[in-house]
């Protein structure tokens, strides 16, 4: 009997083992799966933020490839651009080049005219200086003196007799050109009187050949005029001929503009 009670006794302390090993190993296997089921929230967390990570890289992967197509086009607005721009850029150096060769050739211009103005302004003087010694000549002052006193005393000839108040100039032929002759000269200053006037249709500033033996020798224009008789200047001789070998009464022709 005593040994019945010892069975039961070592049977009840391995019982009690076996329920103490039970409940640890319980515990032990709940502890495992809390840990697990920690690391699978962890793995599953993971594996979220990389989805939302591989959303946002494809975002950004999407972002990129429109900014590539975007730069993309940019890149061909520029170069066509760049190309009108280098069209442009040549047609303006070709311009420019244009330009340059105007502005040398009106530089030379300008230089011929400075050139030609500075002739003409010593010629101008010296023609200014000449113009007072002309109209200071004997001649002049002769002519003068005759159209002053056409002007006092009324409309008269010096060659020929006094015609009426009423004069009136003869009817035009419808020819430009008037024959005449020089009455007097003076050789130094290359002045003439001439027998034509205003009644002849004479004009200031008319041109006149001068002939001698029926040919031209020399050219003149008319300075003043009188009545019927007018002064001219002889500002051309042909062959080298000089004013002195004008004959007086030599006939003249007057291009009536």
């Amino acid at each position: 009997m005593n040994k019945n009670i010892l069975n039961i006794i070592i049977l009840a302390v391995c019982c009690a083992l076996l329920i103490i090993s039970v409940f640890f190993s319980f515990e032990r296997v709940k502890t495992m799966e809390f840990n697990f089921n920690r690391k699978r929230a962890a793995l599953v967390k993971e594996n979220l933020d990389l989805k939302d990570k591989m959303g946002s890289f494809e975002e950004a992967a999407s972002r990129n490839q429109a900014e590539k197509v975007k730069v993309a086009d940019e890149a061909k607005i520029i170069e066509e651009e760049s190309a009108r721009i280098k069209e442009k850029d040549e047609i303006l150096r070709s311009e420019y080049e244009q330009l340059i060769k105007k502005y040398n050739s009106f530089s030379e211009e300008n230089k011929s005219l400075a050139q030609q103005i500075t002739v003409l302004k010593n010629k101008h003087s010296a023609l200014g200086g000449y113009a007072d010694n002309i109209e200071k000549a004997p001649l002049v002052q002769e002519v003068k003196g005759l159209i002053k006193k056409e002007q006092n005393d009324g409309i008269k000839n010096v060659s020929q007799d006094t015609p009426p108040q009423n004069v009136q100039p003869p009817p035009s032929t419808g020819q430009s050109d008037i024959l005449g002759k020089i009455i007097s000269i003076d050789y130094k200053n290359n002045l003439a009187v001439i027998d034509l006037g205003r009644r002849d249709r004479v004009k200031e500033s008319d041109s006149c050949i001068i002939l001698k033996d029926g040919l031209e020798f020399a050219r003149g224009e008319v300075i003043k005029t009188g009545y019927n008789t007018s002064a001219i200047f002889i500002n051309e001789l042909k062959h080298k001929n000089t004013v002195a070998d004008i004959p007086e009464r030599s006939a003249v022709i007057i291009q009536s503009s």
